[in-house]
């Protein structure tokens, strides 16, 4: 095709375009309008075929070579072996760290749990304590460096009048044995 043919293209299309301009501006707006949403129709259609094309070959991909799991070495956990249980001197440094703590225990209960399906025994306690809050939270944190098979399960803890500086807590803690053997 010649540059003349180009420009005799060009000329008549102005001729026409300038045309329905002038005598129809409305349904040359709208014209205008119909076109360039059909054209970003076309070219959203045409971004989604080609997500969904490279979304169907990744697919396919992992179906011809699915992944291999590669075993991962832990590092050894400080602390993973469980100890043997002793309700009397678990009770005994329990209650002293709260004391320590400054945390003075009005209620406490235990319960064991020693299903036959679970690989360790569970001993739960329940406290409840006026205290401040910063005793509270020393308490929790020397339990916590002093036994590491204990784990916080629930705090709540409420003042009675706002300005007063003991709070009221319920703390309940769970603690983790050997099935080995328990005295």
């Amino acid at each position: 095709m010649g540059l003349e043919k180009v420009y005799w293209i060009a000329g008549y299309c102005n001729f026409y375009l300038t045309r329905l301009w002038r005598s129809q501006p409305l349904a040359f707006g709208l014209a205008l309008c119909t076109f360039a949403c059909a054209a970003a129709a076309a070219t959203a259609w045409g971004y989604s075929a080609s997500r969904a094309h490279a979304a169907q070959d990744a697919l396919r991909h992992v179906v011809q070579h699915p992944p291999v799991a590669t075993p991962v070495a832990l590092p050894p956990v400080a602390g993973a072996e469980l100890p043997v249980f002793d309700s009397a001197s678990f009770a005994a440094e329990f209650l002293t760290t709260a004391r320590e703590a400054g945390v003075p225990t009005e209620e406490v209960a235990y319960t064991l749990e020693n299903g036959p399906t679970q690989p360790y025994m569970r001993y739960r306690i329940a406290l409840e304590t006026k205290a401040g809050y910063l005793e509270v939270r020393k308490f929790i944190a020397a339990l916590s460096s002093a036994q590491p098979n204990v784990a916080l399960d629930t705090i709540r803890c409420r003042r009675d009048d706002a300005g007063a500086a003991v709070l009221g807590c319920q703390l309940a803690f769970s603690a983790f044995f050997r099935k080995a053997g328990h005295g």
